[in-house]
């Protein structure tokens, strides 16, 4: 079995301090995967005419029919030996696309790197397909063992342990329309069983978060047996993932960035007393605005009633989407960052409110304009809902 990438690097980690504890809150009950469809506005379709494409071929035509990141294709040469693409489909789902040239021909998408998607060589036809009702495809990417070995320091001499795990793991491609809210997003394994009839989990059920923070692909690395099993296959292997979708957003644009001051959007609360009704809450700003060299630095802060979301996520949701542009409509470059979300854990306002400032720098690049007025873009969800979609692998090789 060849072993592919497990991890998908994210295109902006904020350094967080995380000040918060999760609120007592109603249960919601999640959508279908076609109510979520509804809800964003259909499926992104696609429609394809190709005879002996290469990989980039065919993947460049798929993302110019998309509003996905741009492809990137300085890995192709990865690819010289690949298998020429033949492909008819009109007004087809993009996952649909996806999972049949993945089926067919072993190639599918993976990593994220320099805010660009590069190419992988798919499990499919090595370990399985998935089962799902759409817009969310799932593949198993990695079965492998692993070692960890530490040393235990509560005994009369060091004694060196070693325990050896047998790790899954599951990647989520998600329709472009429907970008996932990065921490909100868990997954459940409620049964994984061997040939033999035993069970690979260490507990039923076994639930984890996302391992990413990519919002089109996430990435799941799940340990199942406490100790390897050589061989043989999980004949059986069901769960769900629960994710969180902006069903509906909001744009705040800012013009002059440099001369914009300290700016608000919403209403601030004046009192926020325990007795204070705070259930429609919505006040956004901007702040300390400073030119520095090439560019220009500011605070991002929200103050928001409190959704089924605790406060990482909703943070992260958030501040997900600001871009800074010159008057030509390109990117300013940027760089590092550091957040702050919710009250202390003792403040009654903490089951009520939810809050969060983020520090941001944007610096011009040689495709920028040298001089000039820019504009903030600050992109951000005011509805939210969670989405359970199942899933199903069947007869799964095990190293």
């Amino acid at each position: 079995m060849r072993y592919f990438k497990n991890a998908v690097k994210g295109l902006f980690v904020m350094a967080c301090a995380v000040i918060c504890v999760r609120a007592a809150q109603a249960e919601e009950t999640p959508l279908s995967p076609s109510e979520a469809i509804k809800l964003m506005g259909g499926q992104t379709l696609i429609t394809l005419h190709l005879k002996d494409a290469t990989p980039l071929e065919f993947y460049s035509e798929v993302w110019r029919q998309t509003s996905l990141p741009p492809f990137n294709t300085r890995r192709m040469a990865f690819w010289r030996d690949r298998p020429l693409i033949s492909i008819s489909v009109t007004n087809k789902p993009f996952w649909l696309v996806i999972q049949q040239v993945a089926i067919d021909y072993g190639i599918s998408v993976g990593t994220i790197e320099d805010g660009r998607i590069e190419p992988w060589q798919s499990a499919w036809g090595t370990i399985g397909a998935s089962v799902s009702n759409g817009p969310f495809l799932f593949t198993i990417n990695n079965i492998s063992h692993s070692t960890l070995r530490s040393v235990n320091i509560y005994s009369d001499r060091k004694q060196l342990m070693t325990d050896n795990r047998l790790l899954l793991g599951i990647n989520i491609y998600t329709d472009p329309k429907i970008p996932l809210l990065r921490e909100a997003t868990t997954i459940t394994v409620t049964e994984a069983v061997n040939d033999k009839g035993v069970s690979l989990l260490p507990h039923s059920p076994l639930q984890d978060k996302v391992n990413t923070y990519e919002k089109y692909i996430s990435h799941f690395r799940i340990p199942l047996a406490p100790q390897p099993i050589d061989g043989g296959t999980v004949t059986e292997l069901k769960g769900s993932i629960r994710t969180v979708i902006a069903t509906k957003n909001s744009t705040w644009e800012i013009n002059d960035l440099a001369h914009a001051g300290d700016v608000e959007r919403g209403v601030e609360p004046k009192q926020l007393m325990n007795s204070t009704p705070l259930n429609d809450v919505a006040y956004y700003t901007l702040r300390g605005v400073k030119t520095i060299d090439r560019g220009y630095s500011f605070d991002l802060a929200f103050l928001r009633s409190r959704t089924l979301l605790d406060t990482w996520a909703m943070g992260l949701a958030m501040f997900a989407d600001v871009t800074v542009v010159d008057d030509k409509g390109i990117e300013l470059t940027r760089i590092g960052g550091s957040s702050t979300f919710g009250f202390d854990a003792n403040d009654p306002l903490n089951e009520k409110l939810q809050r969060g400032t983020s520090h941001y720098k944007f610096l011009r690049t040689d495709k920028n304009s040298p001089d000039g007025p820019v504009k903030l873009i600050w992109k951000y969800p005011v509805e939210m809902h969670t989405v359970d979609v199942p899933f199903e692998f069947k007869d799964l090789p095990l190293p």
